[in-house]
C-alpha cells in the first residue's frame, strides 16, 4: 500500500471498535504501528521519513521496550495467561501466573468474555497442589466454562 496514510487510518478505525468489544482500553492498553514484514521497516529502526513521511512514532522494537512489565506481586489479582485448553473432566486451561495466588474453590473470572469459574484442582508438575502463586506453570481444572 505504499505506506499510505489513508490505508492506516482504515485500519485503525475498523480495528479499533473490534478491540473496544473484547475488553481493551484502546487509548491506553493499545499501539498501533505502520510496520512491514515483508521487509523489515519500522520493526528495528524507524522507518525512513522519505518512505513514510507522515509517522514520526516508534518503531516496533522501540515500542515493545517501553510496555511496562507488571510485577509478579503474589497479593496482586491473579493473572494466568492462557497458553492451552483441553477437556479433562471438565475445562483444563495451562499457563504460568504472573501474579496473585489461586486456591481450590476460588472463584475467578476469564477474559476477554468475562465468563465467572470456579477453581476444581490445580496442578503443578503434574503432582496435585491446593494453592499457587507468580511464577509457576499450572493447569487448573474449571467449572462454569465450555473449551
Amino acid at each position: 500500500v505504499n505506506w499510505s496514510k489513508e490505508r492506516y487510518d482504515e485500519i485503525e478505525s475498523k480495528m479499533t471498535p473490534f478491540l473496544k468489544s473484547l475488553g481493551y482500553n484502546v487509548k491506553k492498553d493499545v499501539t498501533f504501528l505502520p510496520i512491514s514484514g515483508l521487509v523489515g521497516s519500522n520493526m528495528k529502526e524507524r522507518v525512513d521519513k522519505n518512505t513514510c513521511p507522515w509517522w514520526n512514532g516508534p518503531c516496533l522494537f522501540e515500542a515493545l521496550d517501553a510496555i511496562e512489565v507488571p510485577s509478579r506481586d503474589p497479593k496482586g489479582p491473579f493473572r494466568l495467561p492462557i497458553i492451552d485448553k483441553f477437556k479433562d473432566m471438565g475445562t483444563v486451561v495451562m499457563g504460568k501466573v504472573e501474579s496473585g495466588s489461586v486456591c481450590e474453590g476460588d472463584n475467578l473470572l476469564v477474559r476477554p468474555n468475562k465468563a465467572q469459574v470456579k477453581v476444581f484442582a490445580i496442578y503443578c508438575n503434574e503432582n496435585k497442589i491446593r494453592r499457587a502463586g507468580p511464577g509457576e506453570n499450572l493447569r487448573v481444572r474449571l467449572s462454569g466454562i465450555e473449551e
